[in-house]
Protein backbone atom coordinates (compact mmCIF):
# COMPACT_ATOMS: atom_id res chain seq x y z
CA UNK A 1 0.00 0.00 0.00
CA UNK A 2 3.10 2.25 0.59
CA UNK A 3 4.13 2.07 -2.37
CA UNK A 4 0.97 3.01 -4.55
CA UNK A 5 0.34 6.00 -2.18
CA UNK A 6 4.04 6.98 -2.88
CA UNK A 7 3.39 6.21 -6.77
CA UNK A 8 0.47 8.28 -6.73
CA UNK A 9 2.15 11.18 -5.05
CA UNK A 10 5.40 10.71 -7.43
CA UNK A 11 2.69 11.52 -10.00
CA UNK A 12 1.08 14.15 -8.82
CA UNK A 13 4.19 15.78 -8.59
CA UNK A 14 5.00 14.90 -11.99
CA UNK A 15 1.97 17.19 -13.20
CA UNK A 16 2.77 20.11 -10.66
CA UNK A 17 5.84 20.66 -11.18
CA UNK A 18 6.48 22.97 -14.12
CA UNK A 19 7.57 22.25 -17.38
CA UNK A 20 10.86 22.69 -17.26
CA UNK A 21 13.97 21.02 -19.64
CA UNK A 22 17.12 19.54 -18.09
CA UNK A 23 20.27 18.69 -20.11
CA UNK A 24 22.86 15.77 -18.82
CA UNK A 25 25.88 15.29 -20.76
CA UNK A 26 27.71 11.59 -20.38
CA UNK A 27 30.95 11.33 -22.16
CA UNK A 28 30.21 12.44 -25.56
CA UNK A 29 26.28 12.66 -25.89
CA UNK A 30 24.22 14.96 -24.82
CA UNK A 31 20.66 14.30 -23.43
CA UNK A 32 18.04 16.57 -23.17
CA UNK A 33 14.54 15.54 -21.50
CA UNK A 34 11.87 17.27 -19.34
CA UNK A 35 12.24 17.28 -15.94
CA UNK A 36 8.93 14.95 -15.38
CA UNK A 37 10.84 12.14 -17.18
CA UNK A 38 12.30 10.58 -14.18
CA UNK A 39 9.07 11.63 -12.07
CA UNK A 40 7.54 9.51 -14.06
CA UNK A 41 9.30 6.50 -14.66
CA UNK A 42 10.51 6.57 -10.47
CA UNK A 43 6.56 6.18 -10.16
CA UNK A 44 6.44 3.08 -12.33
CA UNK A 45 9.06 1.44 -10.22
CA UNK A 46 6.84 2.14 -7.49
CA UNK A 47 4.15 0.93 -9.22
CA UNK A 48 6.28 -2.54 -9.97
CA UNK A 49 7.02 -2.57 -6.19
CA UNK A 50 3.83 -2.13 -5.05
CA UNK A 51 2.28 -4.82 -7.22
CA UNK A 52 4.99 -7.72 -6.55
CA UNK A 53 4.34 -6.74 -2.85
CA UNK A 54 0.86 -6.99 -3.01
CA UNK A 55 0.76 -10.78 -5.58
CA UNK A 56 3.47 -12.40 -2.97
CA UNK A 57 1.75 -10.88 0.36
CA UNK A 58 0.20 -14.53 0.89
CA UNK A 59 3.31 -16.09 0.33
CA UNK A 60 5.78 -14.35 2.72
CA UNK A 61 6.93 -15.62 5.81
CA UNK A 62 6.62 -12.43 7.78
CA UNK A 63 5.00 -8.79 7.33
CA UNK A 64 7.32 -7.14 9.53
CA UNK A 65 10.31 -8.85 7.77
CA UNK A 66 8.46 -7.09 4.53
CA UNK A 67 8.12 -3.87 6.39
CA UNK A 68 11.58 -4.03 7.44
CA UNK A 69 12.75 -4.68 3.79
CA UNK A 70 11.43 -1.72 2.35
CA UNK A 71 11.74 1.19 5.35
CA UNK A 72 15.54 -0.37 5.34
CA UNK A 73 15.93 0.12 1.81
CA UNK A 74 14.33 3.70 1.64
CA UNK A 75 16.81 4.71 4.42
CA UNK A 76 20.00 3.07 3.30
CA UNK A 77 19.04 4.87 -0.26
CA UNK A 78 18.76 7.85 1.28
CA UNK A 79 21.84 7.75 3.67
CA UNK A 80 23.40 6.74 0.40
CA UNK A 81 22.55 10.07 -1.34
CA UNK A 82 23.40 12.05 1.68
CA UNK A 83 27.23 10.59 1.10
CA UNK A 84 27.28 10.86 -2.61
CA UNK A 85 26.43 14.58 -2.09
CA UNK A 86 28.79 14.98 0.49
CA UNK A 87 31.61 13.00 -1.48
CA UNK A 88 31.01 14.97 -4.22
CA UNK A 89 31.22 18.57 -2.28
CA UNK A 90 34.68 17.23 -0.46
CA UNK A 91 36.17 16.22 -3.59
CA UNK A 92 35.61 19.36 -5.65
CA UNK A 93 36.80 21.55 -2.98
CA UNK A 94 40.13 18.89 -2.15
CA UNK A 95 39.36 19.44 1.41
CA UNK A 96 40.65 15.63 2.67
CA UNK A 97 44.05 14.59 2.93
CA UNK A 98 44.16 11.24 4.46
CA UNK A 99 42.53 8.07 3.39
CA UNK A 100 40.26 7.04 6.14
CA UNK A 101 38.68 10.61 5.26
CA UNK A 102 38.05 9.24 1.93
CA UNK A 103 37.07 6.03 2.38
CA UNK A 104 34.20 7.05 4.75
CA UNK A 105 32.99 10.01 2.15
CA UNK A 106 33.50 6.92 -0.69
CA UNK A 107 30.39 5.19 -0.47
CA UNK A 108 31.00 2.46 -2.34
CA UNK A 109 31.44 -0.26 0.93
CA UNK A 110 27.89 1.44 1.26
CA UNK A 111 26.72 -0.24 -1.50
CA UNK A 112 27.47 -3.88 -0.30
CA UNK A 113 25.53 -2.94 2.63
CA UNK A 114 22.41 -2.43 0.62
CA UNK A 115 23.44 -5.27 -1.79
CA UNK A 116 23.44 -7.49 1.43
CA UNK A 117 19.99 -5.78 3.05
CA UNK A 118 18.02 -7.19 -0.45
CA UNK A 119 19.00 -10.43 0.84
CA UNK A 120 15.82 -9.85 3.31
CA UNK A 121 13.03 -10.33 0.91
CA UNK A 122 13.94 -13.78 -0.91
CA UNK A 123 14.76 -14.90 2.39
CA UNK A 124 11.22 -13.44 3.18
CA UNK A 125 9.58 -15.33 0.21
CA UNK A 126 11.57 -18.65 0.41
CA UNK A 127 11.09 -19.25 4.16
CA UNK A 128 7.42 -18.49 3.66
CA UNK A 129 7.40 -21.12 0.91
CA UNK A 130 8.36 -23.43 2.77
CA UNK A 131 6.34 -22.96 5.62
CA UNK A 132 3.31 -23.87 3.57
CA UNK A 133 2.12 -27.28 3.33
Amino acid sequence: MLFFVLAIITIVTGFVYPPKITEVHLYDTYYIFSISTPIYGFAVLLLIGGGVYWLIDKWVYSQKLSWWHVIGTMVLLAILLLLEINATYYIRDMRYNDRFSFMLLNPVWFYLVIILWQLIFPYNLIRGLLRRP
